[in-house]
């Protein structure tokens, strides 16, 4: 009657197991990271007896978690990248609004400016026109002002969200370090060396939850416990030792986060590129780095090209008061870091040479002890120089004071050019809507046959025109000649040249043109006057500039701007239809592995009736198995 009462026994606790594992199931079938478990059962050794072996029940030899690595790992992966499509999405999207939007955006608010200074142009002597375009001026810089801010308020965020993002990434590879070393001890354990199942399921959890910060791989170690590893190979997390990030101010640009892992007393930076495998950390840095910076450069380096050019043509011309214009605008000036950590006294400045030269890349300068090594941070190209100053692209680099070998400086030629753009004239008589007229004399002495027959002045200005000095052509033979300067009597030779077939003299921004002979020492005299108030030859030049091809040489403002709008945009429709066929891997392959680990109500329903009923069974053959004993000890005592 005992091996009845022992097998019967067996199988009430195989199927109160079952029960306990099912009604696990059922209870954590909305867990986050839940892998569903079995029981595994095989039969206890028979008993041999003279009929043969009889069996002596059922054993429960362990709970299983119902498992497949690969898709989890497949998971992790697919989780990594949606999270760094979503993350780049959600900044990107606000600087596509900002950029192109019709009302906000710089595109209307360019028109309009132009439009004011055109009116200038058929009313130059009008007060109200004046005053609009003054008005049109602040309302233009403003605009450039107000598109910086917000892309500036989208760094602030992006630093923030970098920092939380560490953050998380700090909290979870201790806590799978601290898993680590728990599921180390109980599967190695010589007292349990069972699999904890709920503890495993933990780990995966907050190893997928990592990959939502940052992409990894793992690695399974015999003992029990992952390591994880970056994309870039570096190990975050190794048996229960947990590396840890950091994010600070960088030493070599303050307004920026330096991401990198902390090793001793130092850290590691990273690049975006060391972490493009994945995670919103990764979004948050390939966004900062490929998108909201290179597009403040871009917007400044249209304001700066906008700021030179307008200034070139306005002191080009006259004001109401007859005198030469001056600056309309204050050009922004390209900003220089000292890195934090250099060590000598050496400071570099940098200033606008040519704002057509100017491109919107940013550099790096290294003093390595000898010669400057100045890399382009954008092409990555980097060139040496034994000594400064250099002009790159437009930027003339200079440095005084005495460096240290490996000191340091960011230069950024074009970062604040639409922040710091201002308007320089607030009064409307000081607007230089005319042109100079030339005034062209012939010397007393002359013997030849040379006339003047026609004289042009420049529009757009010529680079290094000067119009308020007087000139005197010199001929010192029939064909060659100087151009003199300076007073009294034009003593300083500036220039000389040679008289071509079309017989024209260009200096400084003007031209004239010469007919006949002249012959050897004779002059003419070159000099400007103002024009009347009705003149508006230069505010017509003013509004030219509109369409002028003057970013790089080739392109317009507004080209510029749209090619802007354009590359950001590409840019953001790139990450969103990336990003859906991402989510669509991701839930895919969620999918896939909750088929093989995920609960099933109305399997584990089935189960629980199933165990149920062999619990009642087991219990009817206890009961049996007592009553059988019963009987014989009933019929013992009638013995």
């Amino acid at each position: 009657m005992s091996s009845i009462l022992q097998t019967a026994l067996t199988g009430l606790t195989a199927a109160r197991y079952g029960l306990d594992a099912t009604t696990h199931n059922i209870t954590n079938s909305n867990t986050d990271g839940y892998s569903r478990q079995q029981i595994v059962q095989s039969t206890n050794n028979p008993e041999f007896t003279g009929a043969g072996f009889m069996g002596r029940g059922v054993n429960v030899n362990d709970v299983r978690r119902v498992y497949d690595g690969l898709l989890t790992r497949q998971v992790q992966s697919a989780q990594a990248g949606a999270s760094y499509f979503s993350s780049y999405q959600a900044q990107i999207n606000q600087v596509d609004n900002t950029l192109s939007d019709a009302t906000a955006g710089l595109t209307p608010a360019l028109a309009d400016f132009f439009a004011v200074t055109q009116d200038v142009a058929a009313h130059p002597s009008d007060i109200a026109s004046r005053q609009g375009l003054l008005s049109g001026a602040q309302s233009l810089v403003a605009r450039f002002q107000a598109i910086d801010s917000r892309l500036n308020d989208l760094r602030l965020s992006t630093n923030a969200q970098m920092q939380t993002s560490v953050t998380n990434i700090n909290t979870y590879t201790s806590e799978i370090a601290n898993l680590n070393q728990r599921i180390s001890e109980l599967t190695n354990s010589g007292t349990i060396g069972q699999a904890p199942n709920d503890l495993l399921d933990q780990r995966d959890l907050l190893i997928k939850q990592l990959n939502q910060e940052v992409a990894t791989t793992t690695v399974a170690v015999p003992d029990g416990t992952v390591s994880v590893f970056l994309a870039n190979g570096q190990a975050m997390v190794v048996g229960n030792r947990a590396s840890t990030l950091s994010a600070a101010q960088d030493p070599a640009d303050p307004s920026q986060l330096r991401v990198g892992l902390v090793v001793g007393a130092s850290v590691m930076p990273f690049r975006a590129a060391d972490l493009a495998g994945g995670g919103a950390l990764g979004g948050y840095l390939a966004f900062r780095d490929n998108t909201l910076n290179p597009a403040r450069d871009s917007l400044g380096l249209i304001g700066i090209n906008l700021a030179s050019a307008f200034n070139l043509q306005h002191t080009a011309g006259r004001d109401l008061n007859g005198a030469v214009g001056g600056n309309f605008f204050n050009v922004p000036v390209p900003i220089v870091i000292s890195n934090a950590g250099n060590a000598g006294s050496g400071a570099v400045t940098a200033t606008i040479a040519s704002a057509t030269a100017l491109t919107s890349d940013d550099y790096k300068l290294l003093y390595d002890g000898t010669n400057f090594q100045l890399t382009n941070l954008t092409t990555n190209v980097t060139t040496t120089y034994a000594t400064l100053p250099q002009t790159v692209n437009g930027v003339t680099i200079n440095i005084s004071g005495a460096p240290s070998a490996n000191d340091s400086f960011l230069i950024q030629p074009t970062r604040d050019g639409a922040r710091t753009l201002s308007a320089a004239i607030t009064d409307t008589r000081l607007i230089a809507a005319a042109a100079p007229n030339i005034s062209t004399a012939v010397g007393g002495g002359n013997t030849g046959t040379g006339a003047v027959s026609s004289s042009v002045i420049a529009i757009p200005a010529a680079a290094g025109f000067d119009y308020s000095t007087p000139v005197q052509i010199r001929f010192t033979s029939p064909t060659n000649y100087e151009l003199r300067t300076g007073s009294p009597g034009f003593a300083t030779v500036a220039s000389t040249g040679v008289l071509g077939g079309a017989g024209t003299v260009t200096y400084n921004g003007w031209t004239v043109t010469l007919t006949g002979t002249p012959a050897a020492a004779d002059t003419f005299t070159v000099s400007f006057a103002a024009s009347g108030p009705g003149d508006n030859r230069n505010a017509v030049a003013l509004g030219n500039l509109q369409n002028t091809q003057m970013v790089g040489g080739t392109a317009s403002l507004q080209d510029t701007y749209s090619q802007l709008v354009s590359t950001v945009g590409s840019k953001a429709h790139e990450i969103q239809v990336s990003g859906k066929a991402q989510d669509t891997l991701l839930q895919n392959t969620v999918t896939a592995q909750q088929s093989v680990s995920g609960v099933n109500l109305d399997e584990e329903a089935s189960n629980l009736l199933r165990y149920q009923q062999a619990y009642s069974a087991a219990g009817r053959a206890v009961a049996i198995a007592g009553q059988l004993f019963q009987d014989i000890l009933d019929i013992a005592k009638a013995g």
